[in-house]
């Protein structure tokens, strides 16, 4: 179908995207990792430990889940409820979890909305972390552009969904059905 190609290639463009942005959360992950081992390393041999590392730690979460939200989303790993919509028709199925995604991507979109506008008052009022200082702004900035991102997705893919509905399909025979007609 013509409609679905432009979204088909928008959602390829944001996967791409969203691939980098995976990289990025897996290797905040390692950091994470290796400051933890080394914290932890450091109180059983010593009285010290590494100052600001639950900071770091609080930060890179934010940065883990942000961008790997949209990457869940890009490669259908996101949890549904499949038990009752599986039930129904393919027709209804299409509808309904086309509308959820929809939903879920308006609702996505009024937070990344609101995301925005925290970041602005953090960077307005220099807001930070209190032992290190580290600055919340930027790393609310990138949850919003993950968020963003993962909105993005769930909308597409809850058109698509819908889409769904008109998709030509051949049986064993070959013989073409066309849903919804």
């Amino acid at each position: 179908m013509k409609g679905r190609v432009p979204l088909e290639q928008a959602r390829n463009i944001v996967g791409f995207i969203t691939g980098k942005l995976a990289y990025i959360a897996m290797a905040v992950t390692f950091i994470i990792m290796c400051v933890t081992t080394a914290d932890v390393i450091i109180r059983k041999v010593s009285t010290g430990n590494i100052v600001g590392s639950y900071e770091m730690t609080e930060m890179g979460l934010v940065l883990i889940v942000a961008f790997a939200a949209p990457f869940l989303q890009v490669a259908k790993g996101h949890v549904r409820v499949d038990i009752f919509v599986n039930r129904f028709p393919i027709i209804p199925r299409h509808i309904v979890d086309g509308l959820l995604l929809l939903v879920s991507g308006i609702v996505m979109a009024i937070m990344v909305y609101a995301i925005f506008i925290q970041a602005g008052t953090y960077l307005a009022t220099n807001a930070g972390t209190s032992v290190i200082r580290i600055p919340y702004a930027p790393f609310m900035y990138a949850m919003g552009v993950g968020y963003c991102l993962y909105a993005i997705l769930l909308i597409i893919d809850g058109i698509l969904e819908i889409l769904n509905i008109f998709k030509r399909d051949k049986d064993e025979d070959g013989i073409e059905t066309v849903y919804g007609v």
